[in-house]
């Protein structure tokens, strides 16, 4: 083809013109208004890894957006923000700064845009300081995955549920614990949206959860990388974050929520070898602790004879024969599993490794009744706090979201329930109670641990503990003296009595500190001389108005004394620290 020089400029003009009209239609798409994308949620919200100052959000949307968590004191004030400006389904937000046991709203989306909350019903609580003695609800299920497997179990785990939320009331769960198989039948990230966060969304939104895993996680999951809908479903605590040791892993972790240390163990991916790395750091943590309560929670119970059978099946074994005698030797009151689908619940046991047949009452049940403060009376144990071999309780809650039968026939169980239901533990200051709520609402089973010295009866003597170890000895005239204060005034008194109550549940472990250190020596004896004097001249010059001032005056001295002397030995481990 010949180009004269007529048709190179035409060629000229022409890509001229091209060049021009691309620019400009850039200049107008650049000039068109933005168009918003909607976003949707696929996963409600959910709470994860509480801390008394701090608490993680997360949920799913079905296009990637920023995250944004709007908080405050009530719906109506959201006005802290926190927004990550990454884009991505997978939302987790974690809110800092906060004050410990205290009530937060909140709501999620993007930053223009709110998703879910801001209302009545989207709230968390930050847990309490550890050691605290405050009210603690526990609501605890196990096997409870099936709604992603069959219509039957949506319906069972639903019936659960609403059991439980309405066995609750205003009263809602502070800790939510998961006892593995969350999902049916391997964890698919599709059974996990299916079989839990879709058959949970208004518990999940106000009630911190913390999961442990399960033999159907695995099929999808796995431990030794930490990935899969697992381990992309949940945060877990692995630096110490929640309390407790550093695991440096989220398949097994533990956290501290009050007086109560919570321990949460792999018995199936993770290897389970006496000296392997669970086992170390178990034993480390075991040793750090010193809460009220120990409760520790796996999948494979190592004393069932439901649908599985802890006399036969490897997993189970190893965790009775390596994990349970470390547990004992540092005084862990309560284990839940599941595994088993059922509900079967023992007596206060210590010390029983071996198999089901070798289980001898005599030698390994420290109190074969029911546990029932209303039956055989409540499970008592001496100390409150970890010590050694002072029995535990072990309960398989595995029938959450189905029930498959079995034997039901473990000489240590006191209670054996073929049917759905779940655990609602209540912990108030030395007292646990337990209660099993089957899927129709009926309360099957309740039993009780109290921890720590009985209050004693009138005139049965027992130290004044406190008064005791500021005189260095509970023949000191001073002990004596409120010795008969308490068995003459406070303890045939009806307001006298509850007030011996709290003294004894308080008294014992702060007089241990007391002991070893003579300021707090000093500044017991000063707080107790008002009523040393007072109750010298009740005792001298009796009559009514005596007595009411002695009761007046003794309790709220001693009472106003309590928390001066708790700062004074707080003070004092910090400087020993």
């Amino acid at each position: 083809m010949i180009f004269s020089p007529r048709s190179e400029a035409s060629r000229t003009r022409a890509r001229a013109v091209c060049a021009a009209g691309i620019w400009i239609g850039f200049g107008l798409i650049w000039a068109l208004p933005e168009v918003a994308v909607a976003v949707s949620l696929l996963r409600s919200p959910s709470l994860q890894l509480g801390t008394p100052t701090s608490t993680v959000v997360r949920w799913r949307t079905d296009v990637a957006s920023e995250s944004r968590v709007s908080y405050g004191a009530s719906p109506d004030d959201l006005s802290n923000t926190v927004t990550i400006n990454l884009l991505t389904t997978e939302h987790e937000v974690e809110i800092s700064g906060l004050e410990p046991a205290t009530k937060y709203f909140y709501s999620v989306g993007t930053p223009s845009d709110t998703l879910a909350g801001g209302d009545e019903n989207h709230f968390f609580v930050t847990s309490p300081l550890a050691g605290t003695q405050t009210p603690i609800r526990i609501w605890v299920i196990g096997d409870s995955g099936r709604c992603a497997q069959t219509q039957q179990g949506c319906n069972d785990a639903a019936a659960v549920r609403d059991a439980y939320l309405n066995f609750a009331g205003n009263n809602i769960a502070d800790v939510w614990l998961l006892l593995g198989d969350n999902a049916y039948n391997t964890g698919t990230d599709v059974e996990y949206t299916k079989g839990f966060f879709e058959v949970y969304p208004t518990v999940m939104r106000n009630t911190v959860v913390w999961p442990a895993p399960g033999n159907h996680e695995f099929g999808a999951s796995d431990s030794p990388t930490q990935s899969g809908p697992y381990y992309e479903s949940f945060t877990m605590p692995k630096m110490g974050e929640a309390g407790g040791v550093a695991s440096g892993t989220e398949a097994y972790y533990s956290f501290d929520f009050g007086n109560v240390h919570f321990i949460a163990l792999d018995s199936h991916d993770t290897d389970r070898s006496v000296g392997g790395a669970m086992y170390n750091w178990l034993q480390a943590d075991l040793q750090t602790t010193d809460q009220d309560f120990v409760i520790a929670y796996w999948h494979h119970p190592p004393y069932s004879k439901g649908s599985h059978d802890s006399d036969t099946e490897s997993q189970l074994i190893q965790m009775r024969e390596r994990f349970v005698p470390l547990l004992e030797d540092h005084g862990v009151d309560l284990q839940l599993t599941g595994h088993s689908h059922s509900y079967e619940r023992s007596m206060l046991i210590d010390g029983h490794y071996g198999s089901s047949e070798t289980f001898d009452q005599a030698l390994h049940a420290l109190n074969a009744g029911d546990g029932d403060p209303d039956g055989d009376g409540a499970y008592k144990k001496a100390t409150l706090g970890p010590a050694p071999h002072e029995g535990a309780v072990y309960s398989v809650v595995g029938s959450s979201s189905w029930n498959e039968g079995g034997l039901m026939a473990h000489p240590i169980m006191v209670v054996r329930v073929n049917f759905e239901g779940s655990m609602v533990i209540d912990v108030n200051g030395p007292k646990l109670d337990a209660h099993w709520i089957d899927k129709n609402g009926t309360l099957v089973d309740h039993f009780q641990i109290v921890k720590g010295p009985a209050p004693p009866s009138a005139g049965g003597g027992g130290d004044c503990f406190i008064a005791t170890a500021g005189y260095g000895s509970p023949l000191a005239t001073e002990v004596q003296v409120l010795r008969e204060l308490r068995d003459r005034y406070l303890l045939p008194n009806a307001l006298g009595r509850p007030f011996v109550d709290i003294y004894y549940w308080l008294s014992p472990p702060l007089a241990g500190v007391i002991a070893e250190n003579e300021a707090l020596r000093a500044a017991t004896r000063g707080a107790l001389r008002p009523v040393i004097w007072w109750t010298e001249l009740a005792l001298t010059s009796p009559g009514l108005a005596w007595t009411v001032l002695v009761l007046g005056t003794g309790a709220l001295v001693i009472s106003a004394s309590v928390p001066f002397v708790v700062w004074r030995a707080r003070r004092a481990r910090r400087r020993t620290l």
